[in-house]
């Protein structure tokens, strides 16, 4: 609504202006018939300024029905990413717990990359909500991309360096409780997200590193 209100209202006061003005100077119709050019150019500005409050109107209508569209829309592919991120705390407890075993390795344990579609949904509708909200979704996005591009970096480490399974040998439990750290980050912000398309003011998440790394600990034994 923002980004129309200065159009829709500077046109409409001058449009109003024009009016009361020529409401004024045509008391007598003096005026019109000795300035007959000039009158004819405050019309046909008049009509102008009328057809860009039209334009904006419509634009303003397309633009909540657009806004609406993406709303309704959004929530499948949240759910999208949090599904993304049970997969991601669930890949971490495995890689510690088995960090002996073979199966830990096991290539379909790594979460499946979230769907271009939900990561698209998630940009687009960025560009209709306010800024403040634009940040958690800007924030969502890119805690997925270091997410997933840690994620798979692990996965390329312990392929080129596990033989016989040596999971903590190679990477530490310390940086593997960073992951999932990392993952409930993301959580938190699409839980923040889902506060907002509620109307509802976002929780505050965070906490030390301890607490953090709790929380990490109480999702795998849920897991």
């Amino acid at each position: 609504m923002d980004r129309f209100f200065i159009p829709i209202f500077s046109a409409g006061f001058i449009a109003g202006a024009l009016i009361m003005a020529l409401l004024d100077i045509t008391v007598d119709g003096s005026w019109i018939s000795e300035n007959q050019t000039i009158s004819a150019g405050l019309l046909a500005l008049l009509g102008a300024l009328l057809t860009v409050i039209i334009i904006v109107f419509k634009d303003f209508r397309e633009f909540s029905d657009r806004k609406d569209r993406i709303r309704a829309d959004i929530r499948f592919s949240l759910s999208a990413f949090l599904d993304y991120c049970e997969d991601s705390l669930r890949y971490t407890k495995c890689l510690n717990e088995n960090s002996n075993n073979d199966d830990a390795m096991n290539s379909e344990v790594l979460p499946e990359q979230i769907h271009e579609r939900h990561i698209s949904a998630l940009s687009e509708a960025a560009t209709v909500v306010n800024s403040h909200e634009k940040a958690y979704f800007q924030k969502a996005l890119l805690q997925y991309q270091v997410l997933d591009a840690r994620l798979r970096g692990v996965k390329k480490t312990l392929e080129k360096n596990v033989s016989g399974g040596n999971v903590l040998g190679v990477i530490s439990e310390y940086n593997l409780i960073n992951y999932g750290v990392n993952a409930l980050q993301l959580r938190d912000t699409v839980e923040q997200i889902y506060g907002l398309l509620n109307e509802q003011m976002p929780f505050s998440f965070g906490g030390r590193r301890e607490e953090l790394e709790a929380r990490v600990r109480h999702e795998w034994d849920f897991l």
